[in-house]
């Protein structure tokens, strides 16, 4: 399944990559660690400091990767984004519409 990170850093993180931290070497190891396949990493101005993108084998492993990097105590916010296969989750809004009433 495919993953995205959206990281903040911290800023003991950004004098880090002000000394030359190499990320993407970094991170194609994280992914391989847990079975997975690093995509991409993009550094961006915003709300989010970083991109991370890749390949993971299961809901685990997405998880797996952010907590061990939540634990490095090297970001301030990780969200993590799972890619979703559309007409399956539009097949079960589908069959679940029929039990759901709203409140009122």
């Amino acid at each position: 399944m495919r993953v995205m990170y959206l990281a903040t850093y911290t800023p003991q993180a950004m004098k880090g990559l002000m000394q030359g931290a190499d990320r993407e070497g970094v991170m194609r190891a994280t992914f391989e660690a847990a079975g997975g396949k690093f995509g991409s990493i993009v550094f961006t101005r915003g709300a989010y400091d970083v991109i991370v993108s890749g390949e993971v084998p299961d809901r685990t492993a997405s998880m797996g990767i952010a907590m061990a990097v939540r634990a490095t105590g090297s970001v301030s916010d990780l969200c993590v984004l799972e890619e979703l296969d559309l007409p399956k989750v539009v097949a079960s809004a589908k069959g679940v519409a029929n039990a759901y009433k709203a409140a009122g």
